[in-house]
């Protein structure tokens, strides 16, 4: 606190070592107390891969264990992986990424609601439908109504 206050020459390069001291100090306390395992780093980088492959084939994969074969892992595996260091089953994730996708195209593009559903490889429309309002809590005409309506808000504020 006495550095922080004081206005001498060199304060700004002080308080940066003190910081770098405290952070490693820190590093080194987390290392100890908390035994990084080898296990974990294999958990996370696997969880890191799976949501990469998402973000590749999440309209043409939307199963776990396509995901599964991809890594080489079992699908069992892969949900007990995603569990334990995200707290939701892996299938959520595809689910939370295709949803991104439903929204970035409600909100941004003036396809039909079927044209979007098919897009994002649903074969049925009211199937779309339900899955949107049962991950997002709305139905898709009601989200793109809201997000064009507070759009408006915003560009109307703007001006």
């Amino acid at each position: 606190m006495r550095e922080y206050r004081d206005t001498a020459y060199g304060r700004l390069t002080i308080l940066q070592s003190l910081l770098n001291l405290f952070l490693v100090h820190a590093q080194r306390y987390y290392s100890h107390s908390h035994l990084a395992s080898v296990e974990t780093s294999v958990a996370d980088n696997l969880i890191e891969a799976y949501i990469r492959l998402i973000d590749l084939h999440f309209i043409d994969k939307q199963q776990v264990h396509d995901y599964a074969a991809l890594l080489g892992v079992t699908p069992v595996h892969l949900t007990d992986s995603c569990r334990q260091l995200m707290g939701i089953p892996a299938s959520q994730l595809i689910f939370q990424r295709v949803i991104v996708e439903a929204k970035r195209l409600l909100a941004y593009s003036d396809q039909t609601i079927a044209e979007i559903g098919y897009a994002l490889n649903f074969n049925d429309p009211s199937y779309f439908a339900r899955f949107f309002k049962r991950e997002s809590g709305l139905t898709p005409i009601a989200f793109r109504r809201d997000i064009r309506e507070k759009y408006q808000l915003l560009r109307n504020r703007s001006l």
